[in-house]
Formats: structure tokens, C-alpha cells, sequence
């Protein structure tokens, strides 16, 4: 048992010694051998990093849409070779009156938001400003897309029952 104890400690050694002695002889060998260890490495943590930044903004990217939101609309958000445009003119516009009447006959709705884009020009005080994106939105919209007023308010319930002139402009136009 002991030869056998002390057989292990010298091949430990011996090999540790070799080791030591191709280091010593091959110091260019061992420091690329290194470097490389060291550059697949930083790679390796670099890729999972760079995919775990792209799952988080896909999330956020997504999320930013609205959690459990069904749109109904005209227009596809994405055009594709499988389905034509010209298809899409010939489905209807969704109107205000639509909307209210999924209202009302929804039973496990939370919230039904009426809104339409457009890209108009806008001016105030003689300034204009070309092809501004406009949503027209009913009262509902801060809770399907998130709002952020730095100053001012949100409009009420009643100024979008009325059709109030009222707006909420970006920080980037105003």
C-alpha cells in the first residue's frame, strides 16, 4: 500500500516536473497557448452577453407594445410577399362606433382603445413642422401604451367623450 502511496506521489512529481521543464523550454509556445485559452475566453462571455442584451431589448421592444393587448386594424404591421397590398384597401376602416360596441358587449375586457395615426404638418407661431406622427387616441390610451408628461396633464374623460382640442406633444416636438 505504501510503495503504491509513494508510486502516485512520484509519477505526481515527475509529471510536474516535465510540465515545468516544457514551460521553461517553450516560453513562446505557452504564453500563444495562453493568450489563446484567453481570447476564447473573453469570446465566449462576450456572446453571451451580446445575446442576453438582445433578449432583454427584444423583451422591453415588446412589452412596450402592451402586455395581453389584441389590435384590431386595417393595416397589417408588416407587409409580406404572402398576402398582397391591395387586398388590405378593400378591408374597413375601424371606427369609434366599433370600438364602443366591443365596449360594451365585452365581458373580460379590461380596456378598448380607440386610435388612428396620421402624419400631418404641423404649425404654431409660424413655425412648421413637416410630417409630424400624429395618434388620435381616446381617454384609455395611457393603459395600453405607457405615457411619460414632463409637464402639464392628461387630458380627462370628458375632453374625449367632447372631442376637446386637446394634445399631448412629444419632448422632441415641442
Amino acid at each position: 500500500m505504501f510503495s503504491r502511496f509513494t508510486n502516485i506521489i512520484h509519477f505526481y512529481s515527475e509529471s510536474l516536473y516535465f510540465a515545468y521543464q516544457a514551460l521553461k523550454l517553450n516560453k513562446v509556445r505557452a504564453f500563444l497557448s495562453l493568450i489563446g485559452i484567453t481570447i476564447g475566453i473573453f469570446s465566449i462571455i462576450s456572446v453571451f452577453a451580446v445575446l442576453d442584451s438582445l433578449k432583454t431589448s427584444i423583451h422591453s421592444t415588446i412589452e412596450s407594445l402592451g402586455n395581453n393587448i389584441v389590435y384590431v386594424q386595417k393595416w397589417p404591421w408588416e407587409f409580406s410577399n404572402d398576402y398582397p397590398w391591395w387586398k388590405y384597401l378593400s378591408r374597413p376602416v375601424v371606427t369609434v362606433d366599433e370600438a364602443n360596441e366591443i365596449t360594451d358587449r365585452s365581458t373580460k375586457l379590461a380596456n378598448v382603445v380607440f386610435m388612428a395615426k396620421s402624419l400631418k404638418n404641423v404649425e404654431y407661431n409660424k413655425i412648421e413642422v413637416k410630417d409630424v406622427p400624429l395618434i388620435i387616441a381616446d381617454y384609455d390610451f395611457d393603459k395600453v401604451r405607457s405615457i411619460e408628461i414632463d409637464k402639464g396633464r392628461y387630458f380627462t374623460p370628458t375632453e374625449s367623450k367632447s372631442g376637446a382640442k386637446k394634445a399631448i406633444i412629444g419632448a422632441t416636438l415641442a
